[in-house]
């Protein structure tokens, strides 16, 4: 059959002439949706557990890397840790936190919700050569590593012991929360272990009116009168040089030198001054205490693994897509919004939730019919990547990359292990940390969506053994996914948005600069930006996701090719580059609709099937909230397999042997070409090729189409050929089967050879 003009025009309104086509065409166009259709508060419904890494809204300047931790027997308060200064920034009774539900929670920061009782100012936590003072000069990011550095924290039932370096020596620090009658105390247990003399800050409140220090049989309670109240910090030790000091605005604690290990415990309270006396006597009853014991694993918290049956596709077609149930209901109303995933060398799977969770899936075989789903790790910063090395868990959070250990085999995760949280982040809204990739060397590689900071719209390499940060590429704007192809192909895309005209899918290159001009990170802003592989027009992704590449010698035809994912229409398209220049290419749309926005995509060796993670968020056609689903190939699916743009044709060799009468006939084909327009307005529309100053697209004429003699392989004539941001070509073809051979091609032409 050949399809006409007139059929062709309605091949491209439906973009694809296949039942995901049709899906796609019925389901809301996202483009459509607005902030109304993305309110959802039922993550403050979720049971989080004891703590939640976040950007905290504290009182004297947010806490852009902050680890709200419950503490109580009853978890009657919640104390805000800074990873970046080492101080706690706040501490509060009456609740955890408030989330908002714009945009499913996932924008802005979190908020104290209850009583202030003490705060800390934005300064180190821990002073270097007696000075407090703040040596970064855009005041975001980690102190210095010789400084101090935050090494990640130990989960013991419902108690957190943070780990971390000052100086030469280490610090375990362990909050508390406990009342005696009318008293609410604070406590920090210290173990420090081969430590110079060090000091630190415990609270500080601005605008003191008198303070002094009490000495009670060996008993040390400073005070700092202020117009709300004395707040009263006490200290018990194992040191006896252990110091406190007290002015007008702050308390510190001067701790002694050591080579072994020592023990100090401070309280904090606030308080009148006639309970000062049932102060001192609750701390004289207090013995400091080991943290060792709370650094080796506790008790389960989340129970027996929850269990799902999944759904195996029986149908005939190329690509079979099957669906690894997630546990929607589950006793703790956790949130599967899946945002990354990767495998054990035993085939299971880790899968991470973008509102903090990261699960154990075991039972992936060939009938799906008994899924195990173990809650693995909780109250992550928005994780949005995974990767298993040598079987070690990494996740990339919103603020740092973090390794989970299940230091006593249960199936739960006690070390949250700080890899490198050596990016700085201001913690806007929209500023997420995106996938992570490994090179053959094992550098890590992810992306970082735009916000005022010298890691905002960048992607960034950290090496294999944890220390430091490289800015690779500038001039993004949010990307949410990028790939590592076999030979250390690291691609990156881009959503449209002002300066990013279109969907943008990018081969990056060191130093180079992607488009978004307020991240260019250069001295004068460009005038002109580096080109993409393929700009992708919205009707097939209006949001992108990552890249993923078939291993060689799996999946016929489309061995060793790159997949892309969109997020926004929860499809995959095969990425094509040109043959005769690699830094420009195509996409092609490939059959299957997902059930929800799919950003992640890994291939289990196990198996040999590719896996995908996705999630409901904004502009995205998604049905579910998350899915992890995978995609079996089952048979050849005709395609083009190779494509070439000339100064005049266009070359495409296709899987099979097509039918000559067919692919020679030019009412098999369709196409037109348009551009984009580079500026501060939020997307483009489209533009001529022959007047850039005119709206719409050019109709453009195919003269001739020759079978080569491999009759795979079709050169057409196109003498109005030029470079262009999208030229779209649309086909109907037959092989020699029989079978339909229909399809669109959307190639970029950066440049054109000469003609010969």
């Amino acid at each position: 059959m050949i399809l006409r003009p007139a059929a062709l025009l309605l091949l491209s309104a439906l973009v694809l002439a296949t039942p995901a086509a049709t899906q796609a065409a019925e389901a809301d166009d996202p483009t459509q949706q607005t902030e109304k259709d993305w309110v959802d508060d039922r993550w403050t419904k979720t049971e989080i557990g004891q703590f939640l890494h976040a950007t905290i809204e504290t009182p004297r300047r947010k806490t852009a890397k902050g680890i709200a931790i419950r503490i109580g027997d009853n978890s009657e308060a919640t104390v805000c840790f800074d990873t970046d200064l080492l101080r706690y920034s706040a501490g509060w009774t009456g609740g955890f936190v408030r989330i908002s539900g714009q945009r499913y929670g996932l924008m802005g920061a979190v908020a104290p919700d209850g009583k202030t009782h003490f705060t800390t100012a934005p300064q180190p936590g821990w002073a270097r050569d007696n000075s407090f003072k703040d040596p970064r000069e855009i005041k975001h990011g980690a102190l210095p590593r010789d400084w101090a550095k935050y090494k990640g924290f130990y989960r013991s039932g419902n108690r957190l012991v943070l780990s971390y370096s000052v100086g030469q020596g280490t610090v375990l620090d362990s909050p508390w929360f406990v009342t005696a009658g009318n008293l609410k105390i604070f406590t920090r247990t210290l173990e420090r272990q081969s430590t110079d003399e060090q000091l630190m800050n415990i609270v500080d409140v601005p605008g003191g009116t008198s303070a002094s220090i009490t000495r009670s049989d060996n008993i040390q309670v400073a005070k700092l009168n202020t117009s709300e109240g004395t707040f009263a910090v006490a200290i018990s030790s194992d040191q006896s040089g252990a110091q406190l000091s007290v002015s007008r605005e702050a308390i510190n604690l001067r701790l002694p030198a050591h080579n072994g290990i020592a023990h100090t415990k401070i309280f904090i309270c606030k308080l009148s001054e006639a309970e000062l006396p049932n102060f001192i006597g609750f701390v004289k009853a207090q013995k400091t205490e080991s943290l060792q014991e709370l650094t080796r694993g506790g008790p389960t918290r989340w129970g027996e693994p929850l269990m799902t049956k999944g759904v195996v596709d029986k149908s005939n077609s190329a690509f079979a897509v099957d669906t690894i149930t997630m546990p929607y209901e589950n006793p703790w109303n956790a949130l599967l919004f899946a945002s990354g995933h990767d495998f054990f060398s035993n085939g299971d799977a880790a899968v991470a939730a973008i509102h903090g969770d990261v699960w154990l899936v075991r039972g992936i075989d060939d009938k799906l019919d008994k899924i195990t789903w173990q809650r693995f790790a909780t109250g992550l910063y928005q994780p949005l990547g995974v990767k298993i090395i040598n079987d070690k868990l990494h996740v990339m959070e919103r603020d740092q990359i973090t390794i989970l250990h299940d230091l006593n085999k249960d199936g739960e995760a006690d070390f949250y292990e700080n890899f490198n949280n050596d990016t700085i982040g201001a913690g806007g809204g929209h500023s997420y940390t995106t996938s992570l990739e490994t090179d053959s060397d094992g550098n890590f590689y992810f992306a970082k969506c735009s916000e005022n900071t010298p890691h905002g719209g960048t992607v960034l390499k950290i090496p294999k053994n944890g220390i430091g940060v490289e800015v690779i590429a500038t001039g993004f704007r949010n990307p949410n996914g990028l790939g590592m192809g076999p030979r250390n192909e690291l691609t990156v895309a881009d959503q449209q948005g002002d300066w990013v005209p279109e969907t943008r899918l990018d081969l990056i290159k060191p130093g180079g600069f992607y488009g978004f001009t307020p991240m260019h990170k250069r001295a004068t802003a460009p005038t002109n930006f580096d080109p993409p592989l393929v700009w992708v027009p919205r009707a097939i992704d209006n949001s992108a996701g990552g890249q993923v590449w078939v291993p060689e010698g799996t999946w016929g035809n489309l061995s060793g090719q790159m997949l892309h994912l969109s997020y926004g229409r929860c499809t995959m398209m095969l990425v094509l580059r040109d043959s005769n220049s690699p830094s420009q290419g195509a996409v092609v749309p490939l059959p299957g609709r997902f059930a929800s926005g799919v950003c992640r995509g890994r291939f289990n060796t196990k198996d040999g099937h590719l896996y995908l993670t996705g999630l409901r968020g904004w502009q995205t056609a998604a049905v579910r909230d998350g899915c992890f689903q995978r995609v079996r190939y089952q048979k050849e699916l005709p395609l083009p397999t190779a494509y070439t743009a000339g100064s005049d044709t266009v070359t495409i060799t296709f899987s099979e042997p097509l039918s000559r009468e067919v692919a020679e006939d030019l009412e098999s084909y369709s196409a037109e070409m348009w551009n984009y327009r580079w500026s501060s307005e939020y997307g483009s529309p489209d533009f001529t090729v022959t007047n850039p100053t005119k709206k719409g697209r050019d109709s453009v004429q195919i003269t001739a189409a020759k079978l080569q003699p491999d009759r795979k392989t079709v050169v057409l004539k196109v003498p109005a050929l030029k470079p262009a941001n999208t030229f779209a070509l649309r086909y109907d073809l037959e092989s020699e089967k029989g079978e339909s051979v229909q399809n669109s091609i959307y190639a970029t032409i950066n440049e054109s050879p000469p003609k010969k």
